[in-house]
C-alpha cells in the first residue's frame, strides 16, 4: 500500500506485474486489505503495527537500502527478492489469515490509547 500522498504508484506496480495473487491497496480502510492479507510487506509504515496486532506475518522490504529495519527490531527485514522468498517459504501455510481475529479492533484501540497517553 503506497503512502496516501503518493500519486504515482507505477514503481510498485512494476514490482508485482505478472503476479495474480498480489495487489496494491489504495483509498480503502486499511483493515480491509490487512484482514485479507496472508502476509504484509512494507517499507516503513504504521500499517506494520496494525498488521502485527492482527497477527499477520510482517516483513520490511528495504530494496532502496534506507535502513527502515533499524527503526524497529521486532520485524524481520529483507533487502531483495531472494530474502523475501525465503521469508515467504518459512510461513506457516496453515494460517490463511483471511479473517480478523477476535479483539483486533480492541487491541488497536488499546495501543492507540496507550500511545496517546504516553505522548501527553
Amino acid at each position: 500500500r503506497p503512502h496516501p500522498n503518493e500519486t504515482d504508484i507505477s514503481v510498485y506496480q512494476r514490482f508485482i506485474d505478472g503476479m495474480d495473487n498480489v495487489s496494491i491497496s489504495k483509498d480503502e480502510d486499511l483493515l480491509v486489505p490487512l484482514s485479507q492479507a496472508k502476509m504484509v510487506i512494507s517499507g516503513n509504515s504504521t500499517a506494520l503495527m496494525e498488521a502485527d496486532l492482527l497477527g499477520k506475518p510482517i516483513v520490511i522490504l528495504d530494496v532502496f537500502n534506507k535502513g527502515y529495519a533499524s527503526f524497529s527490531n521486532c520485524f524481520k527485514s529483507v533487502r531483495d527478492a531472494r530474502g523475501l522468498l525465503h521469508f515467504f517459504n518459512r510461513l506457516d501455510n496453515k494460517n490463511n489469515g483471511f479473517y480478523l481475529k477476535g479483539g483486533a479492533y480492541l487491541n488497536m484501540a488499546l495501543l492507540i490509547n496507550k500511545l496517546v497517553g504516553e505522548a501527553k
